[in-house]
């Protein structure tokens, strides 16, 4: 048996700390001294009835006779007293609303916390935690209660002594721990009345009619169960074309205004439209979309977009480029501005684009638009990238990747990246393995180094013998 602790606290009338409280009393704290002097005996201004009361308040009523008024906060009438606050009397329910919220010692979240006598620990935890101790799955009915031991296993009170009953609405048999209706009449009613909340905010006809055919057809292919959970995202889409629209406009404009990664999450019904054809697909329309989307990304990573990448948006904008092209053209673009915190009129440096190259060489390509695009904006930018420097950025790049390997698998992986590099696109295993004989463990940066430069030597390349 747990033996519980009283604790300790500080009296709200004379201060005395260490005190057991003698009484509570409307949030505060009241030792057996301060009782006495504060509680004097008087007639219940209800009843009638002689007790105690406290004299700082004018009227005075018992606790039995505040208990029949309604609880302050849900109204209930005939409740257990839980606490009586400054506004009235609370149930029990709802006083644990205004309960000091502590961290709880099994799962560490702040909630209201009590004390189990279940537990093999005197803690006081939240009650989640609480309900571990008695409650569980019961694996016939689903329900979350309190199991007992059975020739069936571990079941619940009610499937343990009805066993199996008819549902009150279809017949169908189900477990009686249920009780008067089956999941799909549960879930049927509930759809109903959800579909009834829906239809009053939709005003439009069309749409009406086209969200309750799609709540019958996603009912009949699934469940009541699933149409449930997927029926509020989907009105919630019907609402916004009405509000948008006032009809079902078609694909182009749909994907337009919601974009492809929003649509993805009513496919159900788009999928279903299509299926209907109440509206037909462009793939075109989409990718575009998509690709516009992504540029927007990139330029919303600003606060307020540098001058120089505005500039060469529009100028992009003009000639006759896919969007997806537009888009490799400013991720360079936009990385450096962001890595190197460039102002918004700032013109990137030389040292800025070269550190760039060092790390993504396979980005000069896309880079060297900008670099024409700011010399006819009249930037004196006089820069010169060499195969050689963008052959040993990717190679110094391997490096740093092989160095950072701990198995002989992965070196070889990195190593046959860098054979391909230097322009040998084929090489047998045989030809690796006897290039990294001897590998030490873990690897070193000479040995590497010793690799490199042989490949180098055997492809006649500048500076392998640096």
């Amino acid at each position: 048996m747990v033996i519980r602790e009283i604790q300790q606290q500080t009296c709200d009338c004379c201060k005395t700390k260490g005190i057991i409280p003698h009484r509570r009393y409307k949030e505060k704290i009241f030792c057996t001294s301060c009782y006495y002097k504060w509680f004097k005996p008087d007639q219940c201004s209800t009843c009638g009835v002689t007790k105690r009361f406290y004299m700082g308040e004018y009227k005075h009523m018992c606790v039995d006779c505040m208990k029949k008024q309604p609880c302050t906060k849900c109204g209930q009438i005939g409740y257990k007293l839980g606490k009586i606050s400054e506004t009235g009397c609370l149930c029990k329910s709802c006083a644990n609303h205004y309960r000091k919220k502590e961290i709880c010692f099994e799962c560490g979240k702040l909630a209201v916390l009590s004390k189990c006598g279940f537990a093999d620990h005197n803690k006081r935890i939240c009650a989640k935690c609480y309900s571990h101790y008695q409650n569980k799955v019961c694996p016939l009915c689903k329900r979350y209660r309190k199991l007992i031991a059975t020739a069936h296993g571990q079941i619940c009170q009610k499937c343990a002594t009805l066993g199996f009953i008819s549902c009150g609405l279809c017949g169908e048999v189900m477990p009686a721990g249920r009780g008067n209706k089956c999941v799909s009449c549960y879930y049927k009613e509930k759809v109903e009345r959800k579909v009834n909340m829906i239809l009053t905010n939709l005003k439009v006809i069309s749409l009406r009619d086209l969200y309750l055919n799609w709540i019958e057809f996603y009912r009949k292919a699934q469940s009541n169960r699933k149409c449930f959970l997927k029926m509020d995202r989907i009105g919630k889409f019907v609402q916004e074309c009405e509000v948008t629209w006032g009809c079902l406009p078609c694909y182009e404009e749909l994907v337009s205004h919601f974009g492809p990664n929003r649509l993805r999450t009513v496919r159900l019904i788009k999928d279903w439209l299509i299926k209907n054809h109440l509206i037909s697909i462009d793939d075109q329309a989409k990718a575009q979309s998509s690709m516009q989307k992504g540029i927007d990304n990139l330029l919303k990573s600003f606060e307020c977009v540098p001058y120089y990448i505005q500039r060469y948006y529009d100028c992009l904008n003009t000639q006759a480029i896919k969007l997806r092209t537009i888009k490799l053209y400013l991720q360079p673009v936009v990385s450096i501005y962001r890595d190197f915190a460039l102002s918004r009129q700032a013109i990137p440096k030389v040292s800025h684009i070269k550190s760039f190259l060092s790390k993504h060489p396979g980005q000069y390509a896309n880079l060297s638009k900008f670099l024409s695009f700011l010399r006819q904006e009249g930037c004196s930018l006089n820069i010169h990238i060499t195969k050689e420097f963008l052959m040993r950025s990717k190679l110094q790049g391997l490096m740093d990747s092989i160095h950072s390997c701990h198995s002989y698998a992965s070196y070889l992986i990195v190593l046959r990246q860098a054979i391909k590099i230097l322009g040998k696109q084929q090489i047998a295993v045989e030809d690796i393995r006897s290039l990294v004989k001897g590998v030490p463990t873990p690897l070193t940066y000479d040995f590497i180094l010793k690799d490199i430069c042989k490949i180098m030597i055997s492809k006649g390349l500048n500076g392998a013998s640096k």
